[in-house]
């Protein structure tokens, strides 16, 4: 493990830029399905299953 006086050393590197452009897509989707495998007047059991996807792409 580094000392603390080695860390407080540390200085961070400043960029100076004219122009500076950020883009971001974002895309989410589910897609579920289910079924009643039981019922009565008391209960009913039923199964789902389902899948997920996220997407997040940036670029500065």
């Amino acid at each position: 493990m580094p000392s603390l006086n080695r860390l407080s050393s540390i200085r961070p590197i400043l960029l100076s830029a004219d122009d500076v452009e950020l883009s971001f897509e974002t895309f989410a989707g589910l897609l579920g399905a289910g079924y009643a495998i039981y019922e009565d007047s008391a209960e009913r059991r039923d199964i789902a299953a389902g899948v997920g996807v996220w997407s997040v792409e940036s670029e500065l």
